[in-house]
């Protein structure tokens, strides 16, 4: 369970420290609830019913799926989840089926949310469009090359964050949107291929630079890799 501490006195102002010692006195609430949630049969059958429990149990298998949840969505009560959903307004992009459950896309997004949240870079340069791009290509037919990739994006302040490659019942290959002052970038890693991971990434980054500079509320979902890889480095 993750638990995040309100600020410490003097860094806030009063409204807003008094925001935060709010906000984490709900947490704690729901942390008492997510106990009492965790051995209820009739709850377990109604999460099951709306959200993918193998792909939590799979991201993040040491925690109790009660406690999992509330640290995905703040809650682990079934009827908050659902107005969460509804309020969950992504933008889907190069859709190969629209059949795509909007619950799995959310629970995908909070999935790397959380992820994201634990990883702390500089804030992102809008001005490093160029750079960044001449700097990945060199590093696409190199050897452990995603590694290398994610140290450049690291370094540019862009989060990349790897879903379980092996939740294919939510097929989503990546995903584009803002956190805070960083631009996240999740792979799914369903393809087998190196050219079709550093495809998503150029095609994650063609989300960013087009899209997203004047627009931090935007996310946008993708299903299918752009096909042509080669016109991305060419």
């Amino acid at each position: 369970m993750i638990i995040r501490t309100p600020y410490q006195s003097g860094v806030l102002s009063d409204f807003e420290e008094q925001k935060s010692i709010d906000s984490f006195v709900d947490l704690l609430k729901e942390i008492d609830l997510a106990r009492d949630f965790e051995y209820s049969k009739s709850w377990r059958i109604e999460i099951s019913s709306l959200l993918s429990i193998d792909f939590i149990k799979k991201n993040l298998p040491e925690q109790k799926l009660a406690f999992a949840i509330t640290d995905l969505f703040g809650t682990a009560d079934p009827n908050k989840i659902k107005i969460l959903l509804q309020n969950f307004q992504p933008t889907y992009s190069f859709l190969q089926k629209n059949n795509l459950n909007p619950a799995h896309a959310f629970l995908w997004h909070q999935t790397v949310c959380l992820f994201a949240n634990q990883v702390f870079l500089k804030p992102f340069d809008w001005n490093c469009e160029k750079e960044l791009l001449e700097a990945l290509k060199k590093e696409v037919r190199r050897m452990s090359f995603l590694q290398k990739m994610k140290n450049i994006l690291d370094n540019y302040g862009i989060k990349l964050i790897c879903v379980n490659k092996k939740n294919l019942r939510i097929p989503i290959d990546n995903s584009t949107f803002w956190l805070d002052q960083n631009p996240v970038i999740a792979l799914s890693l369903r393809k087998k291929t190196g050219s079709d991971v550093v495809s998503s990434i150029f095609q994650a980054l063609e989300y960013l630079f087009l899209h997203l500079k004047n627009n931090s509320k935007a996310i946008f979902i993708n299903e299918n890799t752009v096909a042509n890889f080669s016109e991305k480095i060419g």
